[in-house]
């Protein structure tokens, strides 16, 4: 009996009843044997190049994607960090205007121009916690610090 036919029914082509075969012109038994039959499929010399040619240009597509993304997660995690430092250097300018250092506008912009200035007093900021005001448990150190500091010796 054909694999192709289900032998709980009548078959569709044949309407052969559950149980018996299949008759010999009935497509299941052709199909059957026009595939038994059938040579071997060996794909041409033309179609395993193009085939391969398809393979590598979706490997380098998704390659160059992946560098992509990568390049672009490197630029976002600069990008984090960045903002990250530009926030402490906001908050290290709230610092050293409320302890004093900083008293005008050109002192400001002076200090957003080159932060480095204040290299040392940065630096002891960060060790206090980041203090910014004086409700902060090290505000009183940093403050004393900055007072105490000739920022042309930095």
């Amino acid at each position: 009996m054909s694999s192709l036919r289900n032998i709980d029914d009548t078959c569709i082509y044949c309407n052969m009843l559950p149980g018996d075969d299949c008759r010999e012109d009935c497509f299941t038994n052709i199909f059957e044997q026009s595939l038994l039959d059938a040579p071997s499929f060996i794909p041409s010399e033309r179609l395993i190049r193009q085939v391969s040619q398809l393979i590598v240009s979706e490997i380098t597509t998704y390659m160059n994607m992946m560098s992509t993304a990568m390049r672009d997660l490197g630029n976002l995690g600069r990008v984090k960090l960045l903002a990250r430092d530009f926030e402490d250097i906001h908050k290290l300018a709230t610092a050293l205007t409320n302890a004093g250092k900083l008293k005008d506008q050109e002192e400001v912009i002076k200090f957003y121009e080159d932060p480095t200035v204040f290299k040392n007093l940065s630096l002891l900021w960060n060790e206090l916690g980041k203090p910014t005001k004086s409700e902060d448990e090290t505000w009183q150190m940093f403050e004393t610090a900055v007072s105490s500091y000739n920022t042309k010796e930095e």
